[in-house]
């Protein structure tokens, strides 16, 4: 694995112990040589994870919507900054440079784009693997509703199973690096 793309948040969030495995899992991807891509901004949770990047030499990429340079909401300093027109844009952009995809504590638009890759992951159209960091359970209620969509038959055992998720960002690398990327498409039977 060569790239990995997270989707954090552009606010900071109350609670500094969802920051500090944040800043853990950063170094562990610098440790590993992985190159970091996210939404380009300098603030938040993203400008956290910018930061920590920078202090550690790890290459960072951002991608972000032009409006959001307007803004002034741009991180100033990364090793590449891919402007694009809109969010969906800077999806795709992110879809198609990263190996893996994180979802790292964050709001609406970090729900949205994990999602979004994940329901392309759904009808097979990427082939990645995914990740959630479940720091002091902070998506234990989406995880449980993903759970009561496999039990119910909505969702196929094998998408919600691809899914690693760790509780703290050592065990999290630690299950995406000893795994491979999953190829699933909900119209294939399977066995």
């Amino acid at each position: 694995m060569k790239s990995v793309a997270v989707f954090c948040g552009a606010a900071m969030g109350s609670e500094p112990e969802l920051s500090k495995e944040v800043v853990k899992l950063v170094y562990l991807l610098a440790k590993h040589n992985i190159e970091l891509i996210y939404g380009g901004g300098k603030v938040g949770i993203m400008g956290l994870v910018a930061d920590t990047a920078l202090r550690c030499h790890c290459k960072i990429v951002g991608v972000i919507p032009d409006f959001l340079i307007d803004r002034e909401l741009a991180h100033p300093a990364l090793s590449e900054l891919i402007v694009v027109k809109s969010f969906n844009e800077r999806k795709e952009a992110i879809y198609k440079r990263a190996d893996a995809f994180i979802l790292l504590p964050g709001g609406i638009g970090s729900l949205d784009e994990f999602f979004d890759a994940l329901n392309q992951m759904h009808v097979g159209l990427l082939s990645k693997q995914f990740g959630i960091l479940n720091s002091m359970n902070y998506y234990s209620p989406i995880l449980m509703q993903l759970h009561k969509a496999t039990e119910l038959a909505f969702m196929k055992p094998q998408m919600y199973d691809m899914i690693k998720v760790g509780s703290t960002a050592e065990s999290l690398i630690e299950e995406i690096l000893n795994s491979e990327p999953s190829k699933i498409n909900r119209w294939m039977e399977v066995d």
